[in-house]
């Protein structure tokens, strides 16, 4: 089974994604901010991290670059609904996928799935 967090500033965002991906064979855990998802980090290890760019306190892609400090193999996901991304910025901090909100729950499976088998 494998282990994804979920990074968003929005309560009502991290449900539906929380629903997108239930009873799919993944242990999901929810973070409402970069701290929390910090100390999740801690005391758990994930193979996905699937974050939002503005979170308020900081950065999806800061909050990566911490995690990576103890989990550097950790996969990652990316969304924003308003952030013009920068394929070169993806290629330097790492970033193995970019949805833009609005995204629907097939197209994120389509991405963990791609992330996952290859």
């Amino acid at each position: 089974m494998k282990k994804i967090l979920v990074v968003d500033d929005r309560v009502g965002v991290l449900k539906i994604i929380g629903r997108f991906l239930c009873g799919k064979n993944l242990d999901v855990s929810l973070s409402d901010s970069p701290g929390k998802a910090l100390r999740l980090c801690e005391r758990m290890r994930f193979d996905l991290v699937i974050s939002d760019f503005d979170l308020g306190e900081g950065t999806g892609i800061e909050l990566i670059c911490k995690i990576r400090k103890t989990q550097p193999k950790i996969k990652t996901i990316l969304m924003s609904g308003n952030f013009n991304f920068d394929e070169e910025m993806i290629k330097t901090e790492r970033i193995d996928a970019f949805l833009r909100k609005p995204f629907d729950a097939e197209k994120l499976r389509e991405v963990i799935g791609r992330i996952f088998d290859g």
